[in-house]
């Protein structure tokens, strides 16, 4: 639903089934990127994954997705904005610009 959703917004979006796919995209796309994280993605407890991670997300915004709009524990040395799963889209969207109307105003 969300890869529908901000896609329809005008957002370029990829999904991934799990943390190790998640690492394999980010370390061979060099683009500019939001990462939406669900903390429950399979395999991102693992350590070796959540080392990839770490390094494969540097320069990237992390929005984690959660019921109780928590950081992400495990990543807490990154820089990471809390957004609150509720099933409203509309949130989620605010949520995503404040976060790149952020980013773009720290790289001015």
């Amino acid at each position: 639903m969300l890869h529908r959703e901000l896609s329809r917004a005008g957002y370029t979006t990829a999904c991934f089934a799990n943390g190790p796919d998640l690492c394999q995209e980010l370390e061979t796309s060099h683009a500019p990127r939001v990462i939406l994280l669900d903390p429950d993605l399979p395999g991102l407890a693992d350590d070796g994954v959540l080392k990839r991670l770490r390094q494969a997300a540097q320069g990237s915004i992390l929005l984690v997705h959660s019921f109780g709009a928590q950081t992400f524990a495990p990543l807490a040395d990154m820089p990471q904005t809390p957004v609150k799963r509720t099933g409203d889209i509309e949130a989620l969207r605010a949520a995503l610009k404040d976060a790149l109307s952020t980013s773009a105003s720290k790289a001015t």
